[in-house]
């Protein structure tokens, strides 16, 4: 049985953020996490990938209000896919996609990861990160 997993992205602010190095022009991502499970991984890591470096920049910080986990992420303004993994399945990462963008559908055509755009002092808006047993998984 093949694994899946998918991304599904919606930006909310969050106080647990991973900070860009100092004077870098920089904006956020942030998102609620969810996970197939009764509990979100402690290794459950969010990254955005540089489009144009391939430079990372994660956090595995998250913040919990009740029943719902969220996580932010300070990155240099840039263009990036964003993606999460954790340790149960090395070298997979499961990117925001189409796929998310069409409600999860299974007869979604297209799991093409999506570009996520951070404009210095902004917010990028409409990015969840749901992690779901469903979709595609990208080996690294």
């Amino acid at each position: 049985m093949r694994l899946h997993i998918v991304i599904i992205a919606m930006i909310i602010c969050g106080p647990a953020m991973a900070q860009p190095a100092l004077g870098e022009a920089s904006g956020t991502i942030t998102g609620q996490l969810s996970y197939p499970s009764d509990f979100i991984p402690e290794d459950l890591t969010i990254c955005a990938e540089e489009i144009s470096t391939k430079k990372l920049h994660c956090t595995t910080r998250k913040t919990r209000s009740g029943k719902r986990y969220s996580y932010g992420l300070s990155v240099p303004a840039g263009e990036y896919f964003v993606f999460a993994r954790t340790k149960e399945m090395q070298g997979v990462r499961a990117y925001y996609s189409d796929f998310v963008t069409c409600g999860l559908d299974a007869k979604c055509p297209s799991h093409k990861p999506i570009k996520v755009v951070v404009n210095s002092g902004a917010t990028a808006k409409s990015i969840n990160q749901s992690i779901l047993r469903i979709g595609t998984l990208n080996k690294v």
